[in-house]
């Protein structure tokens, strides 16, 4: 089963898109009515889908890389930092392999609070929320259906 999350500028077209979705017998579907706190019901809704789970993959490379590259110069000599050199004791390609690990957790903790923090741009407030769940063969059907009826997706 995949999830689609879509938001409808009424009630009333909410639920003739869910009757569609019924007779066409698509769907297990669930409404919500969006309150002055439609952001957190969004975001509750569609966290670690397409936008937050990049920024984790990609502050996660970031920081691996960055990470790496701090720590090998730290046992290359470059750089000195007391606290860090008995870290780095190993060797530089130890040290070039525990800044990825420590360097990817970082990054990947940082851009997923960031990705918390971001806002979503439109004004849902009195609109509807449909989450609807089908089978992936029929995606593609219940994403025209919903949009035929006014729907938008997040």
């Amino acid at each position: 089963m995949i999830k689609i999350v879509s938001i409808f500028k009424t009630e009333q077209e909410a639920l003739e898109a869910v009757k569609n979705l019924s007779a066409e017998d698509i769907s297990d579907s669930m409404i919500s009515s969006l309150t002055s706190r439609y952001e957190e019901e969004i975001k509750h809704e569609v966290f670690l889908r397409v936008i937050e789970l990049r920024m984790i993959i990609t502050g996660a490379i970031i920081g691996s890389l960055l990470g790496s590259v701090y720590f090998l110069s730290i046992a290359m000599g470059v750089i000195n930092p007391p606290l860090l050199l008995p870290l780095t004791a190993s060797g530089p390609y130890a040290a070039a392999v525990m800044g990825g690990g420590i360097g990817a957790a970082v990054g990947a903790l940082v851009a997923s609070l960031w990705g918390l923090l971001l806002t979503i741009k439109e004004d849902y407030t009195a609109s509807t929320l449909l989450i609807l769940f089908c089978h992936p063969n029929k995606k593609r059907k219940a994403i025209k259906t919903i949009a035929s009826h006014g729907g938008s997706f997040v």
